[in-house]
């Protein structure tokens, strides 16, 4: 037996049918989809924003850090390497801070010495030439050696 013809209304209705479901299912699928990405985002990232969190509150003045890394994963190795830096920004802070001191306190006694200097020879309103040369001389030898 052979067909020669046959009605093609069964296949328009097939055909309709798929349209309605793709139409209905990727939006659908897409929804799902992107919900389902943002919750894993959320679970990944959380990790981060609660170092992120700890380290916005780290006193500049304080000794804490992100304490021992929890993980042995790529965020551990971040928490390691944040408390390094911070290691690090301390040890720099802590020199500069000695820096400031020292040169503080050798610039003291020099400056002193200047401004009594000045203070007693400008303190009579008429000296020798003698006078000043001895006060430019005091002066000269309070001046650290550069």
């Amino acid at each position: 037996m052979l067909v020669v013809a046959s009605p093609l209304a069964d296949l328009a209705r097939d055909r309709r049918q798929v349209g309605q479901a793709i139409l209905l299912g990727i939006p659908i699928a897409l929804l799902l989809a992107g919900a389902g990405g943002l919750w894993l985002a959320s679970i990944g990232l959380r990790p981060i924003t609660i170092m992120a969190a700890r380290a916005a509150n780290i006193p500049p003045n304080g000794l804490e850090d992100l304490g021992e890394p929890i993980r042995d994963d790529e965020l551990g190795q971040l928490t390691s390497a944040f408390n390094a830096v911070v290691a690090r920004l301390r040890a720099a802070l802590q020199a500069q801070r000695q820096f400031m001191a020292d040169a503080s306190h050798e610039l003291r006694s020099p400056v002193s010495v200047i401004r009594t200097a000045a203070e007693v020879t400008l303190s009579r309103d008429h000296r020798e030439e003698a006078e000043y040369r001895e006060a430019l001389a005091m002066t000269r030898r309070s001046i650290p050696p550069l």
